[in-house]
């Protein structure tokens, strides 16, 4: 199912995260989705699959809080 014509209906700030190795949602369908979305940051976890929170927990924390304090 391609939502990508809903995206640009997204009206709040949103981080998108992906692991550079997820082979689920990789970087370029993550860069799509930011493209679509006003407002969107993308951070990209250079050493993640599909698990930031477990793989890098310390940088996911971290720019969760630096997003939610904006």
């Amino acid at each position: 199912m391609d939502l990508r014509l809903q995206l640009s209906r997204i009206i709040v700030p949103t981080l998108v995260i992906v692991g550079r190795h997820d082979f689920i949602t990789n970087v370029s369908m993550a860069e799509e989705m930011v493209k679509h979305i006003p407002n969107a940051r993308l951070e990209i976890f250079e050493e993640s699959g599909h698990f930031a929170l477990v793989e890098e927990p310390e940088k996911f924390y971290r720019v969760i809080k630096e997003f939610v304090e904006l």
